[in-house]
Order: C-alpha cells, then structure tokens, then sequence
C-alpha cells in the first residue's frame, strides 16, 4: 500500500500493474498482521535497510515488462554432471526437460495477478500461525535477469521473528513432477541475492527423505552476482514419486531466480553409481 500510494503520487507507474499484488494480502489482514502494518505505513521509522528494501521494490514495479518469448531453458552441461559423479562424461546422457517454463518467460493470469509464470504460482507463508508475520512482494523481473526477457524476483520488505513462530517465507511454486523409482535427477538454476543478513534463500522439492532430498535446500548468499547450483538427487524409493519444486526467500533483501531445469539423469548400466544423498556444486557463472 505504502508503495502503490508513492506511485501514483510520483505519476510513475499505472495503478493497475500494482495494486492486484498488494490487495492479496493487506485486503486479508486480521489483528495478527497489525503491529507489521502499522510499521510499513509508519515511514517515519523505517530503518536504513527499510528503505533500501521499499526503494528498491519501487524501482522494480516502476519499470515496463518485457514481452513474453517462447524459450527453452539451455540443458545442463553433461560434463558438470558427469564430474559431479565421478564418471567419464561419454557413461552420460540427459532426459527431457520436466519443468514447465524454466525460463520464466511465459505468464498467466492468476486471479487477476498478471505477473506469475505460466507452470507456477505465489506461495505466501507469513500469515503470522504458524508462521511469522511478513512483507514479501513476489513477482517477474525483466531488468535483473541471467537469460531471455525476465527472471522471477521475491523481495522481502519487513519480516518479524518471533521465536516462538515458524519462519516467514515466500516464492514460487511449481505443479507437481513425478520422479521414477531409483532414479537420479539434475536439477539446475542459477541465482542471486542482495539481502542484509545471513538467512538463506532455498529450493524445496519434497517432505520425504528419500525423494531427492528433504525439505529446504539452503543457499548462500551471493553478494549480487549470478551462481550456477548443480544438485543431482536420486528417489530412493522402490515406487515412484512426486515433487513440488518451490523457490522462495526467507528473509529481508532481494533474491532472484532463471534457468530452473529438472532432468532424469540416464548413466550407462557398466558403470555403478549407487544411489545416495544429494550432491551439490555451487560455481561461478560462465556464460
């Protein structure tokens, strides 16, 4: 609201591009949200990094949108994978893609919210039980992008930590994926953060320990440049399953998110690679 209401005085952006994002929460606030509201109206006692934060998400959704393209995410290097495994790259080969829109570059209308991803939806948990009140703005960034014409963007404005409630968090789900018995996936993205703390960004994919891996996959921070992350994480299971990919933010500061890829990993039956935890490898950007 604080946002949309220095719009439209500023005259810098049309009121409709906004408002559709602020009136899915604040529309909805019970007295649990109060004490947060009163703060992000109170401008008066913002903190320096307050500022920083609602400043830059008016930058942000003052800028025009880029024009949708029908782009395919790149595949991951075969090579990296084969190195994270430790076998000749020539024992490797990759699946089709499993990911609807990747790239980001396709939109929907969802519930008169124009800005979500075709294949993916908001994922809002800060409704203060269980978890911590917060301010989070979710939405495509076609300025801070890796490739195409947009990237997806969460920006966490004001966030409360009361101990005794789960962490506020927010992003972007993906629709279900099913993941065959006993088999390795990739899953590849690249991403960049701008935040004021330690509390990680993260990939989520399952509840089950088996299924690729447990819960949040954290992330360090990157320091405003673009990482590459590799995982390659088998169902464990002897029947197949299902994951949810879901990419979301944890805290104040700004996180960004392309190139999102799942692929079955296929390696050739003379060379054994036992089933086991997830492996990573988070690198340097080469383009």
């Amino acid at each position: 609201k604080v946002a949309l209401q220095y719009l439209e005085q500023q005259g810098q952006i049309h009121p409709a591009r906004v408002k559709p994002l602020f009136d899915q929460d604040f529309n909805t606030f019970t007295a649990r949200y109060q004490p947060l509201e009163n703060k992000l109206f109170d401008t008066s006692s913002w903190s320096s990094a307050t500022t920083r934060h609602v400043r830059h998400a008016l930058e942000w959704f003052s800028q025009d949108r880029a024009p949708e393209i029908d782009a395919s995410v790149s595949q991951p290097d075969p090579q990296k994978v084969a190195d994270i495994l430790r076998i000749p790259v020539e024992n490797v080969s990759l699946g089709e893609e499993l990911v609807t829109n990747g790239g980001f570059e396709q939109l929907r209308d969802w519930q008169n919210w124009q800005d979500v991803p075709k294949g993916w939806g908001p994922s809002f948990m800060t409704s203060g039980d269980p978890w911590n009140c917060a301010a989070f703005i979710i939405g495509t960034d076609s300025h801070q992008k890796f490739s195409g014409n947009r990237s997806i963007r969460i920006d966490g404005l004001l966030i409360e930590r009361k101990p005794e409630l789960e962490k506020a968090r927010a992003g972007f789900w993906h629709a279900p994926i099913t993941v065959t018995a006993g088999t390795p996936y990739v899953i590849s993205f690249v991403y960049r953060t701008n935040r004021e703390d330690d509390v990680k960004s993260s990939l989520y994919l399952s509840s089950e320990p088996q299924v690729l891996f447990r819960y949040d996959h954290l992330l360090p921070a990157t320091d405003g440049v673009w990482k590459q992350v590799t995982i390659i994480a088998w169902n464990r299971k002897d029947v197949d399953a299902s994951i949810r990919p879901l990419l979301r933010s944890w805290s104040e500061g700004n996180v960004w998110f392309d190139e999102f890829s799942i692929r079955q990993v296929m390696i050739d039956s003379q060379v054994a690679v036992s089933p086991q935890k997830a492996l990573t490898r988070i690198s340097e950007v080469t383009r």
